[in-house]
């Protein structure tokens, strides 16, 4: 057995028990270590969001735990963390890198189920490995920080660029920082 959140309305969130979940093909099986609350999550705890219908919970990271056929070299307690982006891999946006604009795009914690939970399971092609010297109550700010970087590098931020950041949550601080180390 295992426990997943529920949510159940506004500022209402339920633990219940869940059946084992078993990777399927090209899948694995993460034991969650660190779940992070997003800001997207904080708008639908305080009922201004679109309540999710599955477990929440997108930022994070754990050990893997099983590996499914077919999903290629990981191995078992292997340190994680996940792009939360399931995407099809086959149409022409997906082969061309653009998979934000794939149609069959869903988001763990939103359409498919989250990490506040035990255990989730995920595609392998989300996987990225951790290094040992990143703290585990760091490594869940990782997707959040990804999002950081790849916004300031759309924006070309470089060294001597003037960047005006709006909101002090963690993307906005995490903005900040990576702003800085790109020399703004």
């Amino acid at each position: 057995m295992g426990l997943s959140a529920k949510v159940t309305g506004p500022g209402r969130i339920e633990v219940v028990e869940t059946d084992v979940i078993e990777p399927g093909a090209g899948e694995v099986t993460v034991a969650v270590d660190r779940c992070g609350i997003c800001g997207s999550d904080l708008h639908w705890f305080g009922g201004s969001g679109s309540i999710p219908t599955v477990c929440p919970g997108h930022e994070f990271s754990g050990r893997i735990d099983k590996v499914g056929a077919e999903a290629g070299p990981w191995t078992r307690g292997r340190r994680v963390t996940v792009e939360p982006l399931r995407r099809c891999l086959t149409c022409n946006y997906c082969k061309a890198g653009n998979y934000n604009l794939c149609s069959s795009l869903g988001i763990h914690g939103v359409t498919h189920d989250g990490a506040m939970a035990t255990h989730i399971a995920v595609p392998a092609y989300t996987l990225f490995g951790l290094p040992d010297l990143l703290d585990d109550e760091l490594a869940p700010l990782t997707e959040p920080l990804a999002v950081c970087v790849h916004a300031l590098r759309l924006a070309n931020v470089a060294k001597g660029s003037r960047v005006l950041v709006l909101g002090a949550g963690s993307i906005g601080l995490l903005s900040v920082l990576t702003a800085k180390r790109m020399g703004a």
